[in-house]
Formats: C-alpha cells, sequence, structure tokens
C-alpha cells in the first residue's frame, strides 16, 4: 500500500517548491536589480509588514522599529506550472510582480520558520473570526496585553510583544473584492539568509539569461564570492521544460 508521499505526490494541485518572486520599487530599482542584489546579500529581507494588523499599525503610526519586529517574508506554494500567473496583471492589485525570483524547496522553507497563511473567509456575514482578532488587536494596541513572565506570572506587555502581534502577520481576510488564498502564501516573520546551492532555480526571462549571469558573475567577482552557474529558469516555459530545468 502506499504511504501518503506516494500519494501526494501524484497531486498536480500541490508543489513541493517555494517561490519568491521580486518587483520594482518605488526607487525606481528595477525586479531585476533587486533579484540581483538578493544573490549578492545572500539574504532574504522582511522589508513590510503583511496581514490583518497592517492596517491597525498605520492608523496608530507605529515607530519603524515595530515595523521592523513585525515583517515578514513571503513565499508561494503555487505549482510550477502557475508561476507564470505572478507576471501576469491581475484585477484588484496595485502591483506586479516580475518574471524575476527565487526557487527553494519546500523543506528548506520549512526548516527556516515559513508558515503557511490562514484566509479567513470575509464574504458578507461571516466576521465571526475577524472581529476577535480584531479586537484582540486593538486591546493589545490599547496597551491593555498580558504575557507569562520567566516567573510564570502573567504581566502587562507592549502590543510588539503581545501573543496576537505574533499571529497577526500570519492571517490574511479572503471575501469579496480581495482574494489571494490562490497565492499559498507561506511568510517568515524577519530576514533569512540562504546559499546559492540552496536555491533550486533562479527565475529570470529567457533572453536575459546569459546577460543576468554574466552581471552575477561581476558581482560576484567584486565581492569576492565564488561564482557559481546559477540554474536560470524563465516561469513562463511550458511545464514540461520547467520541470527539467529545475530538476537537473
Amino acid at each position: 500500500m502506499p504511504d501518503v508521499k506516494d500519494l501526494l505526490a501524484g497531486r498536480s494541485d500541490l508543489s513541493t517548491f517555494f517561490v519568491h518572486f521580486t518587483r520594482g520599487q518605488a526607487d525606481g530599482t528595477s525586479a531585476r536589480e533587486v533579484l540581483l542584489k538578493i544573490l549578492n546579500g545572500q539574504v532574504l529581507k522582511a522589508s513590510r509588514v503583511h496581514g490583518i494588523g497592517k492596517a491597525l499599525l498605520e492608523e496608530k503610526a507605529a515607530p519603524q522599529e515595530v515595523l521592523d519586529q513585525l515583517s515578514v517574508v513571503c513565499m508561494s506554494e503555487a505549482p510550477m506550472a502557475h508561476w507564470s500567473m505572478f507576471c501576469s496583471e491581475i484585477p484588484g492589485r496595485s502591483w506586479r510582480f516580475a518574471p524575476y525570483g527565487l526557487v527553494f524547496t519546500k523543506d528548506w522553507a520549512r526548516g527556516y520558520g515559513f508558515n503557511p497563511v490562514w484566509y479567513l473567509n470575509t464574504v458578507p456575514g461571516q466576521s465571526w473570526l475577524t472581529t476577535p482578532l480584531n479586537e484582540l488587536a486593538q486591546i493589545a494596541s490599547n496597551g491593555k496585553a498580558r504575557a507569562w513572565d520567566g516567573n510564570g506570572e502573567l504581566k502587562d506587555v507592549r502590543f510588539r510583544d503581545s501573543q496576537i502581534a505574533k499571529i497577526l502577520p500570519f492571517i490574511e481576510t479572503a471575501g469579496v473584492g480581495k482574494d489571494f488564498s490562490w497565492e499559498r502564501e507561506w511568510r517568515r516573520v524577519g530576514s533569512v539568509s540562504f546559499l546559492p546551492q540552496e536555491t533550486v532555480a533562479v527565475l529570470a526571462p529567457e533572453e536575459d539569461h546569459p546577460a543576468f549571469q554574466a552581471e552575477y558573475d561581476r558581482q560576484c567577482e567584486s565581492s569576492d564570492w565564488p561564482t557559481t552557474t546559477l540554474n536560470l529558469v524563465d516561469p513562463t516555459w511550458p511545464l514540461s521544460r520547467i520541470q527539467g530545468a529545475v530538476s537537473r
């Protein structure tokens, strides 16, 4: 009788890989340049706050040190056949990913503390989950949060140290007008370092592969990093070609 791993291997809707796409920045830095910086620094930086607590933090004008503590790195568990969707124009999204990014194994991401996002059903009439969570966040942000100390006693804590603050980055709403649950997003609070050999592939348009590898080589030389031949994959390739490339 096959075990669960054998059964799951036949599920085309599941993936053993995680993708991290890059996008252009407000300062004019292109998604391509962002990816080269990530490869050069060998760090996925947690630069943004996500989750249902984001609006509250903006409303309270939370200081940067609090935002930094609650910022996350995001990846998607989307099957490789659908990677090209992330580079498409999607209604309701204010920004767009470019066909540049990194691919890691699911086991690698789990080992570094990535967790799946919890999507709350927020269609009209379904507030029985969002209401208590938002109330807990409001209570904590008003200085009423409590947590156990090292002596097993409850004490007052700041919002950033509350239990709810640690949970909010992993919760998103999915209802009318906003539903990105199809991304199957996983997150980790805080930046994470990686080695080039830990990547399964580097995503880039096929026509840019020679120039991208050359630019990466120049970066390595200037940073005294050993050069590595990147496994460059175009996320818009047909599925069979992507499968062959990531299995190399």
